[in-house]
């Protein structure tokens, strides 16, 4: 079955326990005209929650009632809000009329209890009017954020230094103050049966392929779930090739990233609640790209990122043919080199593949301790461990020179991978394939790679081939694997993604002036 197929199923089940929320139906009830019998309803559905505020006012002979949860609303902007109404010298005919004079934050009129609850929730104030069978809804969210601070996870020396937050009106407004244009669209999505979390759903008209968009909204539509704390739910949810370990959904905390894949006909989706976005289709080679590479020269930029592709492949592969070459096929090493190693071999009790499991297994078990450990304390317990252990099971006797050096190299190669995603699956794929060059040298390190091409070969990230950028029989294609074009060149975009909107710039080669020199 494919992933449309899988994502448009309707024979879902429809009648779900939901414990958290046994009044759903109720909810789903209009207003009452009296204010009381609202009132009732409110706080039957409220019950236990002592945050839950509902005050009565009386003003310009009208009967109104106010609801609030004083944890999401401060009290500053409720007062507000009363001396604003206190304020209206006219008679109050109509809620419309008064909708009209409240110069408070954005007002909008609610006609039924989900909205209520909806509006509660996100932190606004409800106006309810005796009589009326509308509310007036008043945003005056208050939620707590922390400032937009420096990238953490995606560190570029040079280039912007923003990154996104936990607030979704916050991200949004990151990403148009990189496009500023009306082409660049926002469509809101709402998931989680309990948590109601807002999604947006950011793409550029235009340049992005329209059966994209609608596939990535009714994947959205499909999920069915009842909360959605961070937008890595939302990954497992909608990606391609669920079961794969490599990622098929960029996520980036880096406004500028995000913008610039928007460029490239790809979407972004920000989750509320998550400081960060991701980003599809993408393709193994994206993963590879970093913003800092568009912010240095194009010459610079092309042998760092042939460094990261060749990190890539050592961090996969750098203990598995060392088994192999060392156990097997030792006559493939030159012969001062392989003295060398089986001099620091002799005395070790265990066979190599042994040796090199349980070293890779205190590697990255000191790796995860310092990432758990604080930060003050984690990087020493990482670099200190990595030495002191290191040391010890040399002079003991337990494991090899060659061994350990072999295990850093792959360590601090890993490190260089842009991706985390992408370097936590080298990680553990590096365990089988060691295993396959223990058990037949170079050819089970020959069949591994084989069955990996296979299954990179079957994965896509909606409907786009994961590295569609090898099988295309353009050269522009194979170029971009490696090399970024200079930004005068007239580069098309890339059509993994199918864009539209093709041509990027229509820049010309730059030269310099051939003025007469001055005598």
């Amino acid at each position: 079955m494919s992933a449309s197929q899988r994502f448009r199923r309707q024979n879902r089940r429809k009648n779900r326990e939901m414990v958290a929320w046994q009044d759903c139906e109720t909810t789903q009830d209009k207003l009452h005209l009296d204010v009381h019998a609202n009132e009732a309803e409110l706080k039957q559905q409220w019950a236990n929650c002592d945050d839950f505020v509902c005050t009565f006012r009386n003003i310009h002979q009208r009967h109104l009632m106010f609801v609030t949860i004083g944890t999401l609303v401060d009290d500053a902007i409720f007062h507000s809000v009363l001396e604003s109404l206190h304020e209206i010298d006219a008679p109050l005919s109509s809620i419309e009329q008064m909708q009209s004079l409240i110069n408070v934050g954005k007002c909008d009129l609610i006609d039924d209890f989900h909205q209520v609850n909806q509006a509660l929730c996100d932190g606004w104030i409800l106006i309810f009017v005796h009589d009326e069978p509308q509310a007036i809804a008043i945003e005056t969210q208050n939620l707590p954020q922390r400032a937009i601070e420096k990238p953490e996870l995606e560190p570029t020396i040079l280039g912007p230094q923003q990154a996104f937050i936990e607030t979704l009106a916050t991200n949004i407004a990151l990403v148009r103050a990189r496009l500023k244009s009306q082409r660049l669209k926002v469509v809101f999505l709402t998931v989680g049966t309990v948590s109601q979390t807002k999604a947006a759903l950011t793409y550029i008209e235009g340049i992005a392929k329209p059966t994209l968009i609608e596939e990535v909204i009714t994947r959205f539509k499909s999920i069915e779930l009842d909360a959605v704390l961070d937008s890595n739910y939302v990954i497992e949810l909608v990606r391609d090739a669920p079961r794969s370990l490599f990622p098929t959904i960029q996520s980036t905390e880096r406004p500028d990233r995000t913008a610039a894949s928007l460029l490239r006909g790809q979407f972004a989706i920000l989750v509320d609640g998550s400081p960060g976005a991701i980003v599809a289709p993408v393709g193994l080679f994206d993963f590879f790209e970093t913003p800092e590479d568009l912010y240095t020269s194009y010459l610079l930029s092309f042998p760092i990122r042939l460094l990261r592709h060749f990190n890539f492949w050592l961090s996969l592969l750098g203990p598995s043919l060392y088994i192999a070459l060392l156990t097997f096929q030792q006559e493939m090493l030159p012969t001062r080199l392989l003295l060398a190693l089986q001099q620091t071999h002799e005395g070790i009790p265990f066979p190599t593949i042994i040796e090199a499991a349980f070293m890779e297994m205190t590697f990255e078990s000191l790796r995860e301790a310092g990432i758990r450990l604080p930060r003050t304390v984690g990087q020493s317990v990482s670099i200190v461990g990595a030495l002191v252990i290191g040391d010890a099971a040399v002079n003991a006797g337990i494991v090899s020179p060659g061994m350990v050096i072999v295990v850093a190299a792959t360590g601090i190669a890993s490190f260089s991978i842009p991706s985390y995603n992408l370097a936590f699956a080298t990680r553990v794929l590096r365990f089988p394939c060691m295993f396959a060059a223990g058990m037949f040298g170079l050819y089970g390190v020959s069949i591994f790679m084989l069955m990996l091409f296979v299954h990179l070969l079957s994965i896509r990230s909606f409907g786009v081939p994961y590295i569609s950028m090898l099988s295309s029989q353009r050269f522009s294609s194979w170029k971009r694997v490696i090399f970024r074009g200079p930004m005068w060149a007239n580069v098309p975009r890339s059509q993994l993604n199918e864009p539209l909107d093709k041509k990027r710039s229509s820049n010309v080669r730059p030269s310099p002036s051939r003025g007469k020199s001055r005598g």
